[in-house]
């Protein structure tokens, strides 16, 4: 009986520490794909405030 009790006791702990192993690997992996989808979103936008800052270099200013 004791027997049975520790093979699935041991079954049970590594069944949780697979699954842990699972969860750590998911939420390392979606962190990388945020962080790698905000330096995106950071690129775009210093080059859209670039292509802004360069036509209002080559913008007409009116006279005062």
């Amino acid at each position: 009986m004791h027997t049975i009790l520790g093979i699935v006791a041991f079954l049970v702990v590594w069944a949780v520490a697979i699954g842990m192993a699972i969860f750590l690997i998911d939420c390392i992996s979606r962190l990388v794909c945020a962080m790698e989808t905000s330096a995106e979103a950071r690129m775009r936008q210093a080059k859209a405030l670039e292509t802004l800052a360069s036509r209002n270099e080559t913008a007409i200013v009116p006279k005062e």
